[in-house]
């Protein structure tokens, strides 16, 4: 665990799609689907209170026709700061049996410009 005084730089956000993207249509192939999400984050102190407003840092759309899992790795520089970070989905999630259109949080990343010593590569 980092200690309350470090600052991030860049959030990284893993989103996934595990089933998949698609609508089933009536000849047993797959007709695209989209799905759409807002990032946003807040930043706190030291103690982790807020400390301001929520800004968005993206409005990301993905749309597909596939049945294989994806993932998406998205990255988003902000001021050094520390933040708290929230997800939503925009839109109403189809909930149709034939239609693949759940959208996960897989993953959070804070990128510490601080701690990027490599030594000599």
């Amino acid at each position: 665990m980092r200690r309350a005084a470090t600052r991030a730089n860049v959030i990284g956000i893993d989103i996934s799609l595990p089933q998949g993207l698609y609508y089933a249509n009536d000849e047993g192939g797959l007709d695209g689907a989209t799905v759409s999400w807002r990032i946003e984050v807040r930043p706190i102190n030291d103690e982790g209170a807020p400390a301001g407003e929520w800004t968005l840092l993206g409005e990301e759309r993905w749309g597909g026709a596939t049945a294989t899992p994806q993932i998406k790795s998205l990255r988003y520089e902000v001021p050094d700061g520390r933040f708290e970070v929230r997800a939503m989905r925009i839109g109403t999630k189809n909930l149709d049996q034939r239609c693949a259109n759940t959208v996960s949080w897989a993953g959070l990343r804070a990128y510490l410009p601080s701690t990027q010593a490599y030594g000599d590569l």
